[in-house]
Order: C-alpha cells, then structure tokens, then sequence
C-alpha cells in the first residue's frame, strides 16, 4: 500500500491507530487512488471487510458490549457523528426491513464509490462479528460497474446497485438478537 498511501499524500503512520482522523477529501483522494492502482472497482467494500469492531476504536468496544443487534447499531448510528464529519450513518425502517445505511454529504468527493462501498463492507463485516449474521442485501447508491462479481464475492449477498440510498437491507427480527 505504501505507494498508493504515497500518492493520496496519507502518511502510513496514520492508519496505524483507529482513533485518528484522516480527512474526507483525503479519504477520497486514498480510495480513488487505491481503485486506480488495483483496477478493482470494488476494493472499497474489500477494505472495509477487513474492519471489525476493533477498527472502531472507542465506539467498536462499545458495540462489543452491547445487550442487543439493535443497541450495537445505534451506538454506530448515534456516536459516529464525533468522528466523521462529511457521512452521517442511520437506521430506519421501510416496508417490515431495517436499512442501516451511510450516506456522504459531498456527492461530488473522489473515491466516493470506494467510501461507500467501504461503508458496507464495514457493516457486513460488523454483523458477521458481532451476531454472526450478514445482511439480506447490500443497496449501492451508483452505477453497477462493468463486471459485478466482485462486489457480489465480497459481500456474500445480493447486491443492488443504483439503488434510491446505500444501505445493508436486514430482517426486523433480527435487531432483537442477543450479543
């Protein structure tokens, strides 16, 4: 990684701890930087696999402890406002499903696919470390690249793409699971 890191101006020492910050624009530089240099379209939702609880920081251990799915949830939704600026993170309910979604405030951002496929991989990958479930589908609020297989590998779900919001799609019920 450390020429692409180069290349987005992202000092690797700063990825090193999960509670440091990095900027959205620089966010976006990395992402749009990591997609060029892989040719992977979907290597946001594979970055974002690799997170976990422990890749939260603070809000990652309070997840950890949470009594229910639906309290670890909103601890994501309700705390994450402290440390991204740019992305808020919701939860609602349509049609009998949950949608827990994210959502970027700078449509325009580069790399901005990347982030929001980096959201749900995040996500999935949340939900299969804390109640060892996965989504019923992965919403993608862009265009479906070329060749989708990679998004649908890495989720392991259905994956819709040009959907009216980006958002994992969850059974009511299981908000109720113990942790």
């Amino acid at each position: 990684p450390a020429p692409v890191l180069a290349k987005a101006g992202v000092p690797s020492d700063l990825l090193r701890d999960p509670e440091n910050r990095i900027s959205f624009d620089l966010l976006g530089d990395l992402m749009e930087e990591a997609t060029t240099a892989t040719g992977l379209p979907h290597i946001g939702a594979m970055v974002g696999m690799q997170g976990g609880t422990s890749s939260l920081g603070l809000i990652g251990r309070l997840m950890a402890t949470a009594p229910t799915l639906r309290e670890a949830m909103r601890d994501l939704t309700i705390n994450q406002v402290r440390y991204i600026n740019g992305a808020v993170a919701y939860m609602a309910t349509q049609d009998g499903v949950v949608l827990w979604g994210y959502t970027v405030q700078a449509p325009t951002l580069r790399g901005i696919t990347a982030i929001l496929g980096g959201a749900m991989g995040v996500g999935v990958a949340l939900l299969a470390e804390i109640a060892g479930t996965r989504p019923e589908e992965v919403r993608l609020g862009h265009a479906a690249p070329a060749d989708t297989r990679g998004y649908r590998r890495t989720f392991g779900v259905p994956v819709v793409f040009d959907a009216d919001q980006t958002c994992l799609v969850l059974p009511r019920a299981l908000l109720d699971t113990p942790l």
